[in-house]
């Protein structure tokens, strides 16, 4: 009656690999190419290597909420100055793609506090593999958004980075990892647009160790049910034993069992070939072959069109 066995659920997962085995990969990387094994504490030069490190994961985008996070850290820095704000990409790489209007909102207010390149700083790009590096330096994983439709539906990669690197998280209530922040103790989750909750918000995070280490506890409890291997669940189970919907169901059964029986041939002579000697590598080059692919498409084409027939007369 849900339509449970039509429809489920399979979000964006978090990789199983530990960060700290990622990290030393970039960072062996970086070293390789004579490039500082640090990126951020102690190597971009406004950042000391005891500031205290605020990330804004990915990019900039205009339903989200970067100006109300700038005027909170702007705030903090009349009184501390160890506080650092780095958005992690605000130029794609792909020159095609033009930066959203927020970005330039964003330096202007940033300018305009007196704390542009000083406490927060815009970063043009970071490579995906080296993500980590950054993961790992930071202090916070922040994200801020407007109350907005967008935000109902959200379900913000970046999140699930902060998730993997264990990395205590501040943010806007209101969309699906907000709630989670605020229900598991991940945290802090306060109201859009409110600066001064932000900047309280941040502060506590920073100077709490107790509540560091409680987030810590529970951001590893929540990324251990977040990883690819346990999140695709439902569409490992759908593909072990599939469910169609009753109007269609003898019809897809059918045709699945002609079109089984269009490639017995084929999966005998593959069989046949590798208890011959032949290496399935080979196979699969054979296959790639430009002539065999196109015969192998045409083939395709006809076992499934006449499975389509048959499946059609038999319901």
């Amino acid at each position: 009656a849900d339509l449970r066995t039509l429809i489920d659920v399979v979000p964006f997962g978090l990789p199983s690999e530990p960060i700290e085995d990622a990290a030393e990969r970039a960072r062996a990387a970086r070293i390789e190419r004579g490039r500082s094994p640090r990126v951020l504490k102690g190597a971009h030069p406004a950042i000391r290597h005891t500031d205290r490190v605020l990330l804004w994961g990915g990019s900039l985008l205009d339903w989200q909420d970067p100006e109300t996070l700038i005027t909170a850290v702007a705030r903090l820095a009349r009184t501390r100055d160890d506080v650092k704000l780095f958005f992690m990409g605000v130029k794609h790489p792909n020159p095609q793609v033009s930066p959203m209007a927020v970005v330039a909102r964003s330096r202007a207010l940033a300018e305009s506090l007196g704390v542009a390149g000083t406490h927060v700083i815009f970063n043009d790009w970071v490579p995906y593999e080296e993500r980590a590096l950054y993961l790992s330096e930071a202090d916070l994983g922040v994200s801020t958004h407007h109350t907005h439709l967008e935000t109902r539906y959200a379900f913000r990669t970046r999140m699930l980075d902060y998730l993997w690197a264990r990395l205590p998280i501040v943010c806007s209530a209101g969309d699906y990892f907000g709630d989670l922040v605020r229900d598991r103790g991940l945290g802090r989750a306060v109201p859009p647009g409110d600066a001064d909750a932000l900047a309280a918000a941040i502060a506590e995070m920073l100077d709490d160790s107790a509540a560091q280490q409680r987030a810590r506890a529970g951001l590893a409890s929540v990324a251990d049910t977040m990883t690819w291997s346990h999140v695709v669940e439902p569409l490992r189970q759908w593909c072990a034993d599939p469910t169609f919907a009753a109007d269609r169901e003898r019809e897809v059964v059918a045709f699945r069992a002609h079109l089984n029986e269009s490639f017995k041939a084929s999966r005998w002579l593959k069989r046949t070939a590798l208890r011959l000697g032949v290496k399935e590598g080979d196979v699969e080059a054979l296959k790639r072959w430009g002539p065999v692919r196109a015969g192998m498409s045409v083939r395709n084409a006809v076992a499934i069109g006449r499975a389509r027939r048959k499946a059609r007369r038999q319901s």
